[in-house]
Formats: structure tokens, C-alpha cells, sequence
């Protein structure tokens, strides 16, 4: 079901509403493909993991082009408001500009709302965290509240 999540960020007022289906679902399967496995460790802890959140981008930063990497930053955005403004190209350029840490936690917070509960006990972590080295082990008993 559709919901919309809200967190103050850095004193911004956030507002996330998940995905539909289908846009879930291939926004995932592309954060899987590019990601691989890495993707669960972003969501293995209740508190946001910046320094792998910021590893995950260097990784996509390998694999697609920057234009590429912009579009699909935009495409995990779309459906995030920060201050009542829908994150556009231009939203994204001035309220970003000079400020990218701001961009990473508000794009956590997007993760977070849409694919917390896919790493949790309910989800891949159950079998994630059986595969060795994937992702810390107490991963299958911490649940994300999306």
C-alpha cells in the first residue's frame, strides 16, 4: 500500500512516498544489479551507515556514467518532497548545491521508506545473512521500520 513517511532532516522537513509496484521493483532490481550484494549492508543497521551509503555511490560511480548516475539518483528522488517541493532538476540543483551530504541522507531516508523491510528478518537478510561475509549476522534479527 502507498504511504507517505515524514523526517526532519538537517532541520528540512522530508516527506517520502513509497513507490508504486512497479516502480519499486525496478528501482530495486537495478540497485541490486549494480550494487550486488553490497546492497544489503546499507540497510544491516538501524542507524543510516553514511560511510557505506557513500561506498554504494562509488561503486555505482564505477559502473555507470555520471549522467547516468544523476538520472538515477533523480529516479530514487521522484517521489521525495523536501520542504513541500517535489524533488525535481531544478529542486535537486539549488537546494543541493554546495550541500550533496543533505542529498545523501535525504536519498537514505528514500532507501529507507521504500526497502527497509526488504533487508529486514522478513526479507533477502533471512537469507542474505546466512551467506558468509554477505552482511553482519544479527542482520535476520534487526527490523527496519519503513
Amino acid at each position: 500500500m502507498i504511504s507517505t513517511k515524514e523526517k526532519l532532516i538537517d532541520d528540512r522537513n522530508i516527506m517520502v512516498t513509497s513507490y508504486p509496484g512497479r516502480r519499486a521493483l525496478t528501482n530495486k532490481t537495478r540497485l541490486i544489479k549494480l550494487l550486488g550484494s553490497s546492497v544489503a549492508r546499507l540497510f544491516s543497521s538501524d542507524e543510516p551507515e553514511f560511510e557505506m551509503l557513500g561506498t554504494a555511490i562509488d561503486i555505482l560511480v564505477e559502473k555507470i556514467s555520471p549522467d547516468e548516475l544523476t538520472k538515477f539518483m533523480l529516479e530514487l528522488l521522484c517521489s521525495t518532497r523536501i520542504d513541500g517541493k517535489e524533488i525535481t532538476e531544478t529542486t535537486f540543483d539549488n537546494e543541493f548545491s554546495g550541500n550533496l551530504p543533505l542529498m545523501y541522507k535525504i536519498l537514505w531516508f528514500t532507501l529507507e521508506v521504500n526497502y527497509g523491510n526488504f533487508f529486514a528478518e522478513g526479507g533477502i537478510g533471512k537469507i542474505l545473512s546466512k551467506l558468509k561475509g554477505t552482511v553482519p549476522p544479527d542482520v535476520s534479527k534487526k527490523s527496519m521500520s519503513a
